[in-house]
């Protein structure tokens, strides 16, 4: 049986709540800078075997109920219609960092991403690229305004990328 919107949205706080004790999300996004996806790769799995923990069997049990649970939209914005509030949980930024959730969402590797987490405000406009303002680097926003992060190889191209 899966999940109901609030129990994956309980589950995500969660882990948030533990990668920020292990401060990976600072950790990851300055790892990142200058590195290639098969580098990031390579420190994310030493990074989880510096810091063994049941939560990264739990993360990837989650990622696998998600993804067969047909990667339902959990959370909406504030802007959003009644409709989508009924059916999805408001995403605070307070509780859930922006960064952080980036850092979960590249630890999925491509089975959770900001389109498949939120109720669209608009045609293309999927309101995480919004929400990471003020807790990322420009070039990661910047990014992020046409792109979503799915795996680790999308977090090295937005930690990465030069707006030419």
């Amino acid at each position: 049986m899966f999940m109901k919107h609030q129990e994956y949205a309980d589950k995500i706080r969660d882990f948030i709540k533990e990668l920020e004790k292990l401060d990976a999300p600072k950790i990851f996004f300055e790892f990142a800078k200058g590195r290639t996806a098969e580098e990031m790769e390579n420190f994310v799995k030493e990074f989880k075997e510096g810091h063994p923990s049941h939560m990264w069997e739990e993360m990837e049990e989650f990622f696998f109920d998600y993804e067969q649970d047909q990667k339902p939209e959990i959370f909406h914005v504030a802007e959003n219609t009644e409709e989508d509030l009924e059916n999805t949980v408001l995403y605070n930024p307070e509780e859930i960092n922006p960064a952080s959730l980036i850092i979960l969402m590249a630890l999925s590797q491509d089975r959770m991403n900001d389109m498949n987490l939120f109720v669209e405000t608009g045609f293309d406009d999927y309101p995480f690229g919004n929400l990471v303002k003020g807790y990322v680097d420009k070039s990661v926003e910047s990014w992020m305004e046409d792109n979503v992060i799915s795996d680790i190889s999308g977090l090295v191209k937005a930690v990465n990328y030069q707006k030419s």
